[in-house]
């Protein structure tokens, strides 16, 4: 069991790696949390740095500051709500807009390869296995954070 798992991590980040390579070209230099910024923007209204937080698990000012590159790169812009002053609301420009598109594009071509010449029953499996092992990071990611807020202090 061990050695699968090894066999099935080297491969994974084989693939990630590769993966992100060409995702980086495409996307022209966006990190991994921008694209996530920009997959979080895409097609709502109403959302703010602080909803990137919350969604990222980041600290404010790290969301802030990813909105901000972005509005240089003319990827996003914000614009004060009309309800409350103190509250920007961030969107898609067109340019960001037309990348998510390429995005989404280049993840369905991805899934496409990695699917083809696998049977049906196979990837019902396949998915059923990889939301499985998502699920777990998702869990582990919430200890980590229940683990960092009860360490805030210590050692004060």
């Amino acid at each position: 069991m061990w050695k699968l798992n090894m066999s099935l991590r080297e491969k994974y980040c084989s693939l990630q790696t590769k993966s992100f390579e060409t995702a980086m070209k495409i996307s022209r230099g966006l990190t991994a949390e921008q694209a996530d910024a920009l997959r979080f923007f895409q097609g709502s209204s109403n959302r703010s740095a602080v909803d990137l937080k919350e969604h990222l698990g980041i600290s404010h000012q790290a969301a802030r500051a990813i909105v901000e590159r972005m509005v240089a790169r003319d990827l996003l812009m914000t614009k004060i709500s009309q309800t409350d002053a103190r509250y920007k609301e961030v969107s898609l420009t067109e340019k960001g807009m037309e990348l998510f598109e390429i995005m989404q594009s280049n993840c369905a071509h991805t899934g496409n390869q990695l699917l083809s010449n696998i049977g049906d029953r196979d990837r019902e499996r396949f998915l059923f296995l990889v939301t499985q092992a998502i699920d777990n990071l998702k869990k582990a990611n919430e200890s980590s954070r229940g683990v960092a807020n009860d360490m805030k202090g210590v050692g004060e």
